[in-house]
């Protein structure tokens, strides 16, 4: 395997953070393993595998492909959901756990990274998240090394406006189209351990898949070799420096001295492995079964999203939303992030402002997002808003159908689209049309 997958298996499970359950279930009864079947195979009820590529995007991959067979037995047939939501919008979604106290650094991450785990993923999409399908925000299988991105990655990510930058470009996240797609969830979920071989039997005796999170050993990973399919313990290469995620899709115990587990995985040339209940054992950490969905929807509040020149409070400035309120519950639950009432923190940030364009002139903004504009509070006197703060408000609703245009009593603002506006030169204000004002 090569190295830059090696590096990227590695931030599978280092970067992002760890989210936690919003809500479980576990109703289910555990099979007894003498009433299961000594072979369950569930590959005929997988969608098509998929190849994640150069990028360490296979807690993405492992999610979207259990979500994409809950619906199947759920009766919505060949669906094909967007990876490259779930892993941008999980990263341009992410509040950093610990506040910063410089209003103009990054608390989120760039869409293009990797990291997490995909029992976390499957948390979130039972938090309010979503994906669409395919169709709606492609994948990209070499993100970073597209020739119009150069530029734009050799920024600090540091700053806030330089994620912004990089997240809010439309020919990446197009907010409008994407308020106009149809998305797909969880309602519950159970998690079980990892390494332990009679849960995960159980749960795909009772017919579901299990998202797996687990350590990757040496053996998988030698340079300059095809990955093996099938996955054993080799104690002279079972040193393990990364993770990965999979789903594990049935299991086969025919050969009492030899028994496995079918897994299906998102490299290509390995799609299909054979892991052994050993190895399992040895290197597996966590383990989720998705056990009901959500009906389809429609989230019409992305639309909100953008980069927006804003005139506010006799101000001008660039108004950054990122951020849907309460998102971040799952990784602040993680890491025991408490309000006032120590209750995990309802956060209500949408975004930041810079007054004049100035990337370093930052407030943070509270607020909220809905499908006929959004509400913004900004505190003057406190440019570092607490993420749970209450500001003075001021609704901007949007004028038309194209939602390019935002009015408020006192304030309007334009969603900028130009290359400019994502460009190291920046954007002029001067040269932002006029709008007509609601007073």
């Amino acid at each position: 395997m090569r190295g830059l997958k090696r590096i990227l298996l590695v931030a599978c499970l280092v970067l992002g953070g760890y989210l936690v359950p919003a809500k479980a279930d576990h109703s289910e009864t555990v099979r007894l393993k003498a009433e299961r079947p000594a072979k369950i195979d569930l590959w005929k009820q997988q969608s098509p595998v998929k190849d994640q590529g150069d990028r360490g995007t296979c807690i993405a991959h492992s999610t979207v492909a259990a979500l994409e067979a809950a619906y199947m037995r759920a009766g919505h047939e060949g669906l094909d959901f967007s990876e490259e939501f779930a892993i941008f919008g999980t990263k341009m979604f992410w509040l950093e756990p610990t506040e910063t106290n410089r209003p103009y650094a990054a608390e989120n991450k760039p869409g293009f990274l990797s990291g997490g785990f995909g029992k976390g993923y499957v948390h979130q999409l039972a938090n309010g998240f979503g994906v669409p399908e395919e169709k709606a925000m492609p994948y990209r299988n070499r993100y970073p090394q597209e020739p119009d991105t150069m530029d734009e990655l050799s920024s600090s990510w540091a700053f806030q406006f330089e994620v912004d930058r990089f997240n809010l470009n439309p020919r990446r996240f197009d907010a409008v189209a994407l308020s106009k797609a149809t998305y797909y969830g969880v309602q519950s979920y159970q998690d079980i351990s990892g390494r332990d071989t009679d849960q995960i039997e159980a749960a795909l005796a009772a017919g579901r898949e299990v998202v797996w999170d687990f350590l990757v050993p040496e053996s998988l990973t030698q340079p300059g070799k095809r990955c093996p399919t099938s996955w054993v313990v080799n104690p002279k290469l079972s040193e393990c420096n990364s993770g990965h995620s999979v789903l594990i899709v049935g299991y086969d115990r025919t050969d009492p001295d030899n028994p496995v587990f079918l897994i299906k995985n998102s490299w290509k040339g390995a799609e299909k492995i054979r892991a052994s209940y050993e190895f399992v054992r040895r290197f597996g950490k966590d383990g989720t079964v998705i056990t009901a969905v959500t009906a389809p929807r429609t989230w019409q509040e992305l639309a909100g999203l953008g980069r927006w020149y804003v005139e506010i409070d006799g101000r001008k400035g660039l108004l950054d939303i990122y951020h849907m309120p309460g998102i971040a519950k799952t990784n602040f639950a993680r890491f025991g992030v408490l309000g006032s009432d120590g209750e995990t923190l309802s956060e209500r940030r949408i975004g930041t402002f810079f007054l004049n364009g100035d990337p370093m002139q930052a407030y943070r903004v509270n607020g909220s997002l809905a499908s006929d504009g959004v509400t913004v509070q900004i505190d003057w006197d406190n440019a570092n808003l607490p993420y749970d703060a209450v500001a003075k408000s001021t609704k901007l609703t949007f004028r038309n159908s194209t939602k390019a245009e935002l009015t408020g009593k006192g304030a309007r603002a334009v969603r900028l689209k130009s290359f400019d506006a994502f460009s190291n030169q920046g954007i002029a204000l001067a040269d932002i049309p006029e709008v007509e004002r609601m007073d």
